[in-house]
C-alpha cells in the first residue's frame, strides 16, 4: 500500500507566496482543474479525481481526522469511464461531496 504524508498550511500572503513558489519552479504556477467526487464508505475515504489533462483516477484512502501533518495509506486505479464509475458508486454507496 502506497503512502503519503499531508500537511496543510493557512497562507497570510498567497500572491508573496506564489511569487516565491513560481520563482523557486523558474517559471508560472500551473492552474488545475479538477474534481473530487467522495463516495460514502463504512471505512477509508473512497474518491474519483477527474482532472484535465490527466485520466480519472479512483483513489481509496485512509487517514485520520486531526490536525498537523497525518499519513495517509492509498490505493489508486486509473478508470477508463468516469462517468460510469461515479453513476455505478454513487448509486452502490451515496455521494457525500463533490470538491472543485
Amino acid at each position: 500500500m502506497a503512502r503519503n504524508v499531508e500537511i496543510k498550511a493557512r497562507l497570510r500572503d498567497p500572491a508573496a507566496t506564489r511569487r516565491l513558489v513560481e520563482r523557486a519552479a523558474g517559471g508560472r504556477a500551473a492552474e488545475l482543474d479538477q474534481v473530487d467526487t467522495f463516495f460514502r464508505t463504512p471505512a477509508g475515504r473512497l474518491k474519483l479525481r477527474e482532472a484535465t489533462g490527466a485520466p480519472p483516477e479512483l483513489i481509496w484512502y485512509e487517514r485520520p481526522d486531526a490536525t498537523g501533518p497525518k499519513e495517509s495509506h492509498f490505493e489508486w486505479a486509473v478508470v477508463a469511464d468516469a462517468a460510469a464509475v461515479r453513476a455505478l458508486l454513487a448509486a452502490a454507496l451515496g455521494v457525500r461531496v463533490e470538491v472543485r
